[in-house]
Formats: structure tokens, C-alpha cells, sequence
């Protein structure tokens, strides 16, 4: 199995900001622990590189940097932004509308919502970089984490950030028929 990871933003474009985070941050922080995790469950990882923007190298007709055409699977990943309202946002996922099944984005909802997010639910757009993805035949997914501008959300985004990560691969081994394993993968 091999799942490529994309953290969305970066190279100049800071994404959605708020309560002293940045977007484009958070979504490398929680790819690099996302990759990790993923090979510990043995999966294969392909990272897109951190100091290169997908959505600007597809935008400006350079398309995708990476050769994901081999991987089975590929997850892009944000965090949302609305004006906080001292509830928690959520998160949610998007497909393409070619998308053929959602088991595996269902699955990831269900698992963070178990923590405390709230399910927004799968909904598919043709997002520029999943898009591109889905056009190599590729299953992929636009990952919504959770509301960077919502206190609520990001008091649980780092209350639980290593749960997190973990509901978000085992979404992805359990929803491929993968071994998970919830060993930490932390040297430290």
C-alpha cells in the first residue's frame, strides 16, 4: 500500500490564520506526524515537498510536483476557516464527484468525531489538486482537519493532536484493509 500526503499551503501562501496559527504550518506538522504514523503501520508514504505549494504549481500549470500515479491512495490535508462562534467547527472531507466510494473518508470522520470533532460529513468539488490526483486514477481526498479560527476546535486539535493523527491513519489502514497498530511512534 502507498499513500501519498500533501500539506496544503506553503511557499509564501500562509492559508487561514487565527489564534496565532497558520495554516500552512499545522498542515506540515500534521502531515510530517501523519507520515510518520503511516510507516509505522507500514504503509508506504509519498510527502509532496513541504517548500512547494500543490495547489500553485497545478494553478500555474506546472501540475503536481510529485508521481503519485503509483500510490493507492492520496490525502491532502487542511484546516478550515470560519468566523469562530465558541462551538466547535469540525471537520469534513472532500472528494471529487469521480470518486466511486467514501468508506475510507466516512471512516476518518467517524474516528475523529470519536474524539470530539464534529462530523461535517464527505462532500464532494472538484478541487484543483484532487482533482489533478483522481485525473492519474487515484483515489484522493481534500482533508478538512478541523477549524483554525475556532478556539474550541483548535483547544482540541492540541489537547488530542497525537489521537488525532491516529484517527486519521487508522481511518486510512482500516478503510484499506491495512494493519493499524496505535503504537507511539515518538523516539523520544
Amino acid at each position: 500500500m502507498k499513500v501519498g500526503l500533501i500539506s496544503g499551503h506553503g511557499n509564501g501562501d500562509c492559508g487561514a490564520c487565527g489564534y496565532g496559527y497558520e495554516e500552512a504550518n499545522e498542515t506540515i506538522r500534521i502531515v510530517k506526524a501523519l507520515d510518520a504514523k503511516l510507516e509505522a503501520c507500514g504503509i508506504e508514504t509519498v510527502v509532496y515537498p513541504y517548500g512547494r505549494n500543490a495547489f500553485k504549481d497545478c494553478n500555474r500549470g506546472l501540475g503536481l510536483q510529485v508521481d503519485f500515479s503509483g500510490c493507492d491512495y492520496v490525502l491532502e490535508v487542511h484546516l478550515n476557516s470560519e468566523t469562530g462562534d465558541d462551538n466547535i467547527g469540525g471537520t469534513e472531507i472532500y472528494v471529487t464527484p469521480r470518486e466511486a466510494t467514501t468508506g475510507t473518508e466516512n471512516l476518518i470522520l467517524e474516528y475523529m468525531e470519536e474524539l470530539g470533532y464534529r462530523n461535517r460529513g464527505v462532500k464532494t468539488e472538484n478541487f484543483l489538486v484532487i482533482n489533478k490526483v483522481k485525473n492519474l486514477g487515484v483515489s484522493s481526498a481534500l482533508l478538512e482537519t478541523c477549524f483554525l479560527d475556532d478556539v474550541d476546535d483548535m483547544e482540541l486539535y492540541e489537547r488530542k493532536f497525537d489521537e488525532t493523527i491516529n484517527a486519521i491513519a487508522r481511518g486510512i489502514c482500516v478503510g484499506f484493509g491495512v494493519g493499524y497498530t496505535e503504537e507511539d511512534t515518538d523516539d523520544s
